[in-house]
């Protein structure tokens, strides 16, 4: 006799629904890195939230668990001070750092407190020249 399973599977969205989602509200942008580098370029209206460990020489955080554990809980601080200007929970929040990797971290963090986040693979920069080149 084999005995069923009573733990349910939560149902996944899949990319198609996430992007119909993101294409129905405008995404707030969340921008991670430094004041002074917001300063000098960064998406109109986004917001900067700086994280206090993150730097253009930021390297590969998940290869290394202490930072992982330390961006983490400097994230989850940041996200707790930015409260209203996030949105309503299930607000689409695009997430933007230096190379992609630190914003990875924060959609995982955003996407538990009910908030559909998105990160930008290769980061500011990445996104900086999709949209010139966009311009063209």
């Amino acid at each position: 006799m084999q005995l069923k399973s009573q733990r349910r599977t939560p149902k996944r969205s899949t990319a198609k629904e996430r992007a119909s989602r993101m294409s129905d509200s405008i995404p707030t942008v969340v921008d991670l890195r430094q004041s002074i580098d917001f300063q000098k370029d960064h998406v109109t209206g986004s917001i900067n939230s700086p994280l206090n460990t993150l730097t253009p020489m930021t390297k590969d955080i998940f290869g290394d668990p202490n930072a992982i554990y330390t961006h983490w809980g400097n994230l989850k601080t940041n996200f707790d001070a930015e409260g209203e200007r996030l949105g309503p929970k299930g607000s689409v929040i695009l997430v933007l750092c230096y190379d992609g990797e630190t914003s990875r971290l924060a959609t995982s963090i955003l996407r538990a407190r009910n908030y559909t986040a998105f990160s930008v693979m290769a980061g500011f920069p990445a996104l900086r020249s999709y949209l010139q080149r966009k311009k063209r």
